[in-house]
């Protein structure tokens, strides 16, 4: 008998039992380790944003919008070059 195979949460892909994400829509498996990483799947610049976002199991809107406010409030120049710096240093996906 082959390995099962389970189903995405939140699309409904079919997902092979060593998956860690959806490879549909970038959803974490239930159980799967977290980690820290860029995202291909929810990238405007870097992925960044979108890694946190996914991290957290939190809208990547969410994360932008308040990553985007707290940049503005802090000067603009400190939010930027900290996300340069988290691009870096922030494994891709």
């Amino acid at each position: 008998m082959g390995a099962a195979t389970t189903t995405c949460v939140r699309c409904g892909a079919q997902l092979a039992p060593t998956s860690l994400f959806c490879t549909s829509c970038g959803t974490r498996v239930a159980g799967a380790p977290r980690r820290l990483h860029r995202s291909l799947t929810q990238s405007w610049v870097a992925g960044v944003c979108g890694g946190i976002a996914e991290y957290f199991d939190v809208d990547p809107m969410v994360v932008r919008v308040g990553y985007l406010a707290v940049t503005v409030l802090s000067g603009v120049l400190p939010g930027t070059l900290l996300y340069f710096v988290l691009a870096l240093v922030i494994p891709r996906d």
